[in-house]
């Protein structure tokens, strides 16, 4: 049987500021969970052990609203059993945009 989910978020609605559904988090490695963790929180914490995941698949994974996920994880974020990755793309992730210039010009000859 599944909790309602109003018991798990303890009624709260809504969720760090900065959290979307592709914000990828990754579990502290230097810090173990403590005692009287809901077992969702826990599973949470299993499913980010090794790579970081978005919210998006953990909300997947665990059966449960993108919503309920992201206030989980805000729980995780303020004691630091979680870290939350930058959105933000690094210059060696980032698109070449003069190669995405031309194949755009290429494409367009088509």
């Amino acid at each position: 049987m599944t909790p309602r989910l109003y018991t798990l978020t303890q009624g709260r609605t809504s969720a760090p500021a900065g959290l979307g559904r592709d914000s990828l988090v990754i579990a502290n490695p230097g810090l173990r969970p403590a005692h009287g963790l809901q077992s969702e929180h826990t599973r949470l914490l299993g499913l980010c052990q090794k790579d970081p995941m978005p919210v998006a698949e953990l909300s997947g994974r665990l059966h449960l609203p993108v919503q309920t996920v992201k206030i989980l994880i805000g729980d995780l974020l303020d004691v630091r059993l979680l870290v939350q990755l930058s959105d933000r793309p690094t210059p060696a992730s980032a698109p070449d945009v003069d190669l995405m210039e031309r194949v755009l010009a290429g494409l367009e000859r088509y």
